[in-house]
């Protein structure tokens, strides 16, 4: 078997990365792994077969450039070791490169919750590379004057995410980071939207009664993310339909590192709205504040309106199976 492996360089447990990497050499030493030089991978990972990609551009670019070398050398499985970020940047250079790799993700970023991310450094000492579980993962695609990415996690749309300074989780303006790789750490502001904010589903206007968000959050589901249904409201029937993206208003900033009390104190109000497989949600009436989130990765939004596509089954996930 061939792996390609990716590390980020700006991973929120990057103090790990050399232990990951001694580790993945071990499992996978009766196997070929490639990577590409420096804090990409082969700083990591003694005796892999390097590769040199175009480093010019920006992070985003050059990670692109990296992906799409190691997936022309045609790997069987495409490892990325950091947090949701690098595995949404990488599966996004995948899809747009016209690739179809397994993915697996080694968990070592600020947060790492998505359905990619799903082995932890100390699980694969445990590990049985003879038995493989796969199942595929759906993904939202962000279109703002044309292709934005694919979240499999979340999109928001806000002014901050979620980020690490000093080893704490706190909010980094979207805009400072995506324009000059800075982090500065702000405050999560409410004001994304204008008096003129609108939604539409196919072209159809839809109501809302929340008229000026503070947070826009959208998701794709699947079946077993859905314990606890009768909870969920209008969520709970996409288990059983294929409308299994989900978009929220919510009226205060509900993801946000600062210490918030809705929903505990008093009621939060949340709206939500459902779509499928061939339906496009569109955005518009959003202020300057209003940047894109993409499991965690900032975009800076160039155009007015903002679409959102659900595509199921996108992106297969491999899995080894633990020993016993």
């Amino acid at each position: 078997m061939k792996l390609a492996v990716v590390f980020s360089p700006g991973a929120g447990q990057k103090q790990r990365f050399s232990a990951i990497g001694d580790k993945l050499v071990r499992l996978f030493k009766a196997h070929q792994i490639i990577t590409c030089g420096g804090s990409f991978g082969g700083d990591y990972l003694p005796g892999a077969t390097l590769f040199e990609a175009d480093r010019n551009g920006g992070y985003v670019q050059v990670l692109g450039n990296i992906t799409r070398t190691l997936l022309a050398q045609k790997p069987d499985l495409l490892i990325s070791v950091g947090g949701d970020g690098i595995a949404s940047y990488i599966a996004d250079a995948m899809l747009t490169g016209g690739f179809s790799v397994p993915m697996m993700g080694v968990a070592a970023g600020t947060a790492n919750v998505g359905p990619i991310v799903c082995i932890s450094a100390e699980e694969l000492e445990a590990c049985d590379l003879s038995q493989w579980d796969h199942f595929t993962t759906s993904a939202l695609e962000v279109i703002s004057g044309g292709h934005v990415g694919y979240a499999v996690n979340d999109v928001v749309i806000g002014n901050t995410f979620l980020g690490t300074e000093d080893d704490q989780v706190v909010n980094l303006s979207a805009e400072a980071m995506a324009l000059r790789g800075e982090k500065l750490v702000c405050k999560a502001e409410a004001g994304i939207t204008t008096e003129a904010f609108t939604i539409t589903k196919n072209g159809a206007i839809t109501r809302h009664h929340i008229a000026r968000p503070g947070q826009i959050i959208a998701s794709p589901l699947d079946r077993d993310r859905l314990e606890g249904r009768a909870i969920y409201g209008a969520l709970c029937s996409a288990a059983y339909t294929p409308c299994k993206g989900a978009m929220a208003l919510t009226e205060q900033v509900m993801i946000s590192a600062e210490a918030e009390d809705a929903g505990m104190t008093d009621f939060c109000t949340v709206e939500h709205l459902l779509f499928g497989p061939g339906d496009e949600v569109t955005l518009s009436g959003l202020t300057e504040h209003a940047q894109l989130i993409l499991d965690g990765n900032p975009y800076i939004r160039t155009n007015e309106e903002v679409s959102l596509r659900y595509h199921p089954d996108l992106i297969t996930v491999a899995l080894p199976r633990r020993k016993g």
